[in-house]
């Protein structure tokens, strides 16, 4: 009975960790989609002279492609 116990107390745990994480993926996520928001709002009225915008890949900048894309030499 106290093994039992002692596993449905980590299966919670484990769980309630993994809800933790998407909660806070969710909020990261978020956040990307409001910077990326406010960088439309505050250059499109002259896209084509813009920087690049935001990816939503840790917020880096990619000068016409994706960060974690192959390089393309």
């Amino acid at each position: 009975s106290m093994i039992l116990t002692l596993k449905a107390n980590y299966e919670e745990k484990k769980e309630a960790v993994a809800r933790a994480e998407a909660r806070g993926k969710a909020a990261a996520e978020d956040a990307a989609a409001a910077r990326i928001r406010e960088w439309y709002e505050a250059h499109r009225h002259d896209l084509t002279n813009a920087p690049p915008p935001p990816f939503i890949d840790e917020h880096r900048n990619g000068a016409g492609r994706r960060p974690d894309s192959p390089n393309q030499e």
